[in-house]
Parts: structure tokens; sequence; C-alpha cells
């Protein structure tokens, strides 16, 4: 006869491998659910007075975007560079002073490499149309 102790210990045993088994599982994602991108945070606040998520394929698709490369403006700072130029939340920049972004040329690095006070021309994805931004890139 098996004893309680040993049955208790076995049930035990089982119910921690099923665990440690279950959290190597990705987690389950529905066609509801933002992607992955969307979500961790990783966004990018930048000193033109945006936060903004790359366009990925599927950001595009979770969104409703007709573009699959660029910025996805998901706030603006009022009284920033980017608020007085009129740039909007749910724009996409398309491209930064001329260079096309993609996932290897990020709005950021643009930024990065934009020395102040040079004149900034954005390419915005805005309700089916596309409408050049500019501004001057000043330090605040």
């Amino acid at each position: 006869m098996i004893k309680p102790r040993v049955i208790v210990i076995g049930i035990i045993v089982i119910a921690l491998v099923a665990v440690l088994l279950l959290s190597f599982l990705p987690p389950r994602q529905t066609r509801h659910q933002a992607p992955e991108e969307a979500v961790t945070g990783t966004g990018i606040s930048i000193d033109m007075g945006v936060t903004y998520l790359p366009v990925t394929k599927g950001v595009s698709r979770y969104y409703g975007l007709e573009v699959e490369s660029g910025a996805l403006v998901t706030e603006v700072i009022a009284g920033s560079l980017a608020d007085q130029a009129g740039v909007q939340i749910g724009d996409v920049i398309l491209s930064y002073n001329g260079v096309l972004l993609s996932k290897e040329v990020t709005l950021l690095g643009r930024m990065k490499a934009c020395p102040v006070g040079s004149r900034i021309k954005l390419l915005v994805y805005r309700n089916n149309d596309t409408e050049l931004v500019e501004f001057d890139h000043i330090s605040r």
C-alpha cells in the first residue's frame, strides 16, 4: 500500500513540473490583441516632442495603416516643436529630411544625426494622403 505522504509528494512534484513546462510556452496572441511592439514600451520620446512606435507589418495591421514602415506618432507634447508644426497623433512619419524611414533607418537615428539649427522636413502620412511638415530643429 502506498503511503499518503508519498502520494502528496508525487502530486506536488507533478504540479511543479507542469508549471515549469507551461512557463516555456509562448504567450497566446489573439487577433484583437495589440502586437508586441505596441505593448512592450518600445515607444521612443525624442526632443522634437513626439512619442512613436516604429511601424512594422504587425503594427501596420493592428492599426489599419496603409504603410508598412515609418514612425507612428502616439503622442505629441503640447507646445513642442512637432506640435507647433502641426504633427498629430496617428500621423506616420515616412521620411526625415528626404530619407525614408525603415527598420534600418530610424526616426531616432535621424534625429540624433541632425544638428541643432537645421531645418527638419518630415513627410507625414495622414488620412490616406501625404503632407510635408517643416520646422527648425532648435534646442529646448
